[in-house]
């Protein structure tokens, strides 16, 4: 029988845990992700030994309360960076995370890769 168990608050989607080392990282999205140039989505982590949490920001809060650490958020080019569907080791031994975000001032030809 699988039981279900919460690691983070209400106010996360677009999830993601990717196991490093001795951690595990949970990547999830936050704000709002379909508001073109207005979108106020970021993606966001928390790191836990367990894969059942408790997963910390890098202050130590956790994200059951919906605390978490910020590691994109938008720039000059791009707008609303987010839903981090994918994470993956090249051959080359280097991370790779794919998200979708807006090109600032483009958002009609919605959200890219």
């Amino acid at each position: 029988m699988n039981n279900k168990f919460q690691i983070a608050g209400s106010k996360f989607e677009g999830s993601c845990i990717y196991k490093r080392n001795d951690y595990y990282y949970l990547f999830v999205s936050i704000g709002s992700c379909c508001d073109g140039d207005n979108s106020t989505y970021q993606a966001v982590v928390g790191r836990s030994k367990n894969l059942k949490g408790p997963y910390l920001s890098q202050k130590g809060e956790s994200m059951l309360d919906n605390k978490y650490t910020v590691i994109l958020s938008g720039n000059q080019k791009f707008v609303g960076p987010g839903h981090d569907s994918r994470i993956v080791l090249d051959k080359n031994g280097k991370t790779w995370m794919q998200y979708h975000a807006y090109l600032r001032g483009n958002s009609k030809i919605g959200r890219v890769v």
